[in-house]
């Protein structure tokens, strides 16, 4: 069923709202993807729906906010007396990162914002490391992402060169 024709059965149904249900049954699609689709063309929802929406936020707002209080109180539970534990997913992260640091790889801002946040500071050769990076000849930022630093030199080795404004 296209769009239109979901438009025109929910604006011309008598319940509204058992229609997004019956739209959601008869086209293999959830409820919030009906919403969605009504929404994006431009349907009034019922106000009930609206309310049930944000109802259904503040729960699972409120969930988000339990777990991560508990992802915190896990992770202070595992770093007793400073000896950090990672999920294997960290750890990989943190080595990645490092390799790529020892052989001058390009490295994706946001594994280095996490690597940062993970090690709090426990690898400040890292941050040297990207300081002097950003004063080599070889280091460039692409068009679309200035905050992503690549490298020119593509043999896996750091050919440090200071650049020197003339």
């Amino acid at each position: 069923m296209t769009e239109r024709e979901m438009c025109l059965m929910y604006r011309e149904a008598r319940n509204q709202n058992e229609q997004i249900q019956i739209l959601a049954e008869l086209n293999g699609l959830n409820r919030n993807e009906i919403i969605r689709i009504l929404v994006k063309n431009s349907e009034k929802l019922p106000s009930r729906v609206i309310n049930q929406l944000y109802k259904r936020l503040d729960v699972l707002e409120a969930q988000i906010s339990e777990r991560e209080k508990e992802y915190r109180e896990i992770v202070q539970a595992l770093n007793v007396n400073g000896s950090r534990k990672y999920t294997q997913g960290q750890q990989a992260l943190i080595d990645g990162v490092e390799h790529a640091m020892d052989w001058g790889l390009d490295l994706n801002p946001e594994d280095v914002k996490e690597y940062h946040r993970l090690t709090d500071g426990r690898n400040d050769g890292a941050q040297e490391w990207l300081k002097k990076c950003m004063t080599c000849v070889h280091a460039y930022t692409t068009k679309d992402n200035d905050l992503e630093i690549k490298c020119r030199c593509r043999n896996g080795h750091c050919n440090y060169k200071r650049y020197e404004k003339h």
